[in-house]
């Protein structure tokens, strides 16, 4: 499994999924100090990811200094766009240029996914999840 998904995975247990996603998107690939006691830098973080969320924070992190992970979900993103516009029958050319990949790349990662779009159809969040399904099955990172 991705390493990413695995951090991410573990700070919702501690925080829930909201408050998480929340922290990533605000402080990926960063530190952040978690107040000990209630004092204003955790008001300050209640205003980016809500009271609740803060408060769950200091309960299960205070005092400690933690690493936010970061999801770089641009792979997964560029997978799902050449599928969806192949099911558009983009032509491959243009379906390069618009991704910002090669037609190589365009070529190859239809290779790596033939039942994607039988499979997932319309749905980017269903082809990002059988994308991310499929290297875990091949053991590769994504």
């Amino acid at each position: 499994m991705d390493k990413g998904f695995e951090q991410i995975g573990a700070l919702v247990e501690k925080v829930g999924l909201d408050t998480a996603l929340r922290l990533v998107a605000g402080w990926g690939g960063r530190t952040l100090y978690v107040p000990g006691s209630h004092d204003k830098q955790l008001v300050l973080i209640s205003f980016f990811i809500g009271e609740t969320g803060a408060r769950k924070l200091y309960e299960s992190c205070g005092g400690q200094t933690i690493t936010i992970p970061s999801l770089d979900l641009k792979h997964y993103s560029v997978r799902a766009d050449v599928i969806r516009l192949t099911q558009y029958a983009v032509p491959i050319g243009l379906t390069a240029s618009l991704t910002g990949v090669t037609r190589e790349r365009v070529k190859q990662i239809l290779r790596e996914y033939p039942g994607a779009v039988e499979e997932c159809g319309n749905n980017t969040a269903a082809l990002v999840r059988y994308i991310s399904r499929e290297f875990r099955l091949q053991g590769r990172e994504a």
